[in-house]
C-alpha cells in the first residue's frame, strides 16, 4: 500500500504543479485567446489528476481535510468546464450529478467545525443554490442572462484554483504565519479577483430565452 501511495503522490504532485501553472497562465492570458484555452485545459486536467489521486491517497493515509478539498475542487472545475459545453444552462444528467457532488461536499465541509473547510462549505452551498435556481428557471422557460454560463465558468474555475492553492499552502507553507491566515490567504486574494473579472467580462449581459439556448 505504501508503494501505491508513493506512486499516487508523484502523480498528485505533478498534476498539482500543472494545475497551478496552467491556472495562473489562464488567468493572466487574454481571455478567449489560444494561450487562455490551452492553459485552461492544462489546469482542468491537472485538477482532475489532483482530485482523482487524492481520494485513494486519503484512504491509505486518512486526511479528511484533503479529501473534502478534493471533492470541492472536483465540483468546481467540472462545473466550470460544463458551463462551456452547456451555455444555455439547460440541465442534463451531468449537470445534476455535478450539483449533487457540490451539495454533498458542501454539507460535509460545513459539519467539520474546521474554519477553512466551513468557508469552502459555505461557498459550495451558495454555488449549489445558484445552480438549482438557474436550472429551475431554464426548465420553466424563464428568461436568464445570456452570460450566465460565463459567470459560472469564471466563478467555478477560480473556485477550483483557490482550493488548489489552499491545499498547496496547507501541505507546504503552514509554518509561514498563523495557520488560519496562511490557509485562507488564497481566498482573501482570489475572491476579490473573481469579483473584478466577473464584472469586467460579463458587463451589460444580454437576456436570452431559455428555450432558445
Amino acid at each position: 500500500m505504501e508503494t501505491l501511495h508513493q506512486s499516487l503522490l508523484v502523480v498528485h504532485i505533478l498534476s498539482g504543479a500543472a494545475a497551478l501553472i496552467g491556472g495562473a497562465l489562464a488567468m493572466t492570458a487574454r481571455k478567449g485567446g489560444g494561450t487562455h484555452r490551452i492553459a485552461g485545459r492544462v489546469f482542468f486536467y491537472g485538477m482532475l489528476g489532483v482530485s482523482f489521486t487524492a481520494v485513494p491517497m486519503t484512504l491509505i493515509h486518512p486526511s479528511t481535510f484533503l479529501l473534502l478539498i478534493a471533492g470541492f475542487s472536483l465540483y468546481q472545475v467540472l462545473n466550470g468546464e460544463r458551463a462551456l459545453r452547456n451555455k444555455a444552462q439547460r440541465p442534463q444528467w451531468k449537470d445534476w450529478t455535478i450539483t449533487a457532488l457540490g451539495a454533498v461536499s458542501g454539507v460535509a465541509m460545513l459539519t467539520t467545525g474546521n474554519v477553512v473547510l466551513m468557508v469552502f462549505g459555505g461557498i459550495a452551498a451558495v454555488n449549489v443554490t445558484v445552480d438549482l435556481r438557474t436550472y429551475v428557471s431554464v426548465l420553466r422557460g424563464r428568461r436568464v442572462p445570456g452570460n450566465t454560463w460565463l459567470r459560472k465558468h469564471i466563478g467555478h474555475m477560480m473556485g477550483g484554483y483557490i482550493a488548489a492553492s489552499t491545499a498547496f499552502l496547507v501541505q507546504n507553507a503552514s509554518g509561514l504565519g498563523p495557520w488560519w491566515l496562511v490557509w485562507l490567504a488564497p481566498t482573501f486574494i482570489g475572491v476579490p479577483l473573481l469579483v473584478m473579472w466577473t464584472r469586467r467580462f460579463t458587463r451589460r449581459p444580454p437576456a436570452v430565452t431559455a428555450q432558445n439556448g
